[in-house]
């Protein structure tokens, strides 16, 4: 599968992945429509979505076709997935939230990628607080780039 394009299994495994981490789902407004906790990917929250939530998604995939072995499979992807959490919430709130989705990818994880021999969590690089201001009511978000490997079977 070397040109396939694999980021949606990719924001699949994650999505997975994060809502399997009771200390997030915990701290995250439940879904309105479905099970679990308010994790969507970018541009699918619902309207009727309540806040805190975090999305995932302007994923980069670059080719990394030096893998493993001369005899065994050798592709793979190095890719970047945005994870960015948000609310009208403090700081100390967000930061948990992005404590809590760290703990979840950290460095290493590894992912379940349907027709992947292996997939796994990279570094999670933090960016500065996003801060909106609308009608009087303050909106933050906790951007971070997580990036993400995955070594295909054939």
């Amino acid at each position: 599968m070397p040109y396939e394009a694999v980021l949606g299994k990719v924001y699949a495994a994650l999505a997975a992945t994060l809502q399997s981490s009771p200390a997030l789902v915990a701290l995250l407004a439940p879904r309105p429509i479905g099970a679990g906790a308010g994790i969507y990917e970018e541009g699918d929250r619902p309207q009727a979505a309540r806040m805190p939530f975090v999305t995932l998604g302007a994923g980069t995939a670059e080719p990394w076709h030096t893998l493993g072995e001369p005899w065994m499979p050798r592709y793979g992807w190095n890719c970047t997935v945005l994870l960015k959490a948000s609310g009208q919430i403090s700081e100390l709130e967000g930061a948990a939230i992005m404590t809590a989705v760290a703990m979840a990818v950290r460095d290493g994880t590894p992912l379940a990628l349907e027709g992947y021999q292996s997939a796994w969590c990279g570094e999670l690089e933090f960016m500065p607080t996003l801060i909106e201001t609308a009608a009087a009511i303050v909106t933050r978000s906790w951007p971070a780039t997580l990036r993400v490997l995955c070594h295909d079977l054939e």
